[in-house]
């Protein structure tokens, strides 16, 4: 029997932007567009979202790998421009399914991008716990943040439904035996629940 119904955040809750924090950076930095991209999934940026970095030096990471002279306010505006409002129809989705399903919302984030988010949209109350990669210290798609979440909702990986965009996140999911749904919008979420007949 199904209980527990895991969210990833960026691309699945929330929309995200991160065309809009390059082009800030690029701003800055008089540096190009398709130059800054990269940064995105980096080791320093990977390192961040893993709790191994400070907000500061995450900043000073980046202003020495791409000779920037940021300012620490300059540097947080950026970051914080790719993080958007609820995807349609999520807030909705979420309130209905909280009344039979414990919620849990597993990201790789960083305390920047989770400050920010957790400050724009109000639907978060009805989830029961927040498995962070920076607080966790781990990235998807390692098994240890899914023994993770195992290990503090007491629960089979067959009574959760895991919900991600990433493919890679999705396939790791499915070989520890969670049932998942790969989807990055409201309308691929419930036709993934329907699939494992729950209905709205």
């Amino acid at each position: 029997m199904i209980t527990h119904i895991i969210f990833d955040l960026g691309n699945v809750l929330i929309e995200i932007y991160p065309g809009r924090t390059i082009t800030a950076l690029s701003n800055h930095c008089k540096l190009p567009c398709e130059t800054l991209k990269h940064f995105f999934l980096s080791d320093i940026h990977l390192q961040f979202m893993g709790g191994i970095l400070t907000p500061a030096e995450f900043h000073q990471s980046f202003k020495k790998h791409y000779s920037c002279d940021i300012t620490y306010e300059q540097f947080v505006d950026a970051w914080a421009k790719l993080i958007g409002p609820a995807k349609n129809g999520i807030p909705e989705m979420v309130e209905s399914l909280s009344a039979r399903y414990d919620l849990a919302v597993c990201s790789n984030t960083d305390p920047l991008h989770w400050q920010l988010a957790r400050s724009k949209d109000l639907f978060f109350s009805h989830f029961k716990n927040f498995f962070l990669s920076y607080e966790l210290t781990c990235n998807k798609p390692s098994p240890a943040i899914f023994e993770m979440m195992l290990n503090k909702i007491s629960v089979t990986p067959s009574s959760v439904i895991f919900i991600d965009d990433t493919l890679e996140n999705i396939n790791i999911a499915r070989q520890l035996d969670f049932k998942t749904i790969h989807a990055s919008n409201a309308a691929q979420i419930i036709q993934g629940l329907i699939h494992y007949n729950i209905y709205l």
